[in-house]
């Protein structure tokens, strides 16, 4: 499911700078359905 979603990130122009991954902020605990989705 991952990858795929990151395949509907890419096909939308979606992408992650290689210097900015150390800025990513990752919320294990965050629900999925309270996520602000740009591709659609």
């Amino acid at each position: 499911m991952i990858a795929y979603l990151g395949e509907i990130m890419f096909n939308a122009g979606i992408m992650v700078d290689g210097n900015k991954i150390k800025d990513l902020d990752i919320n294990p605990k965050e629900r999925t359905d309270d996520v602000e989705v740009k591709w659609k």
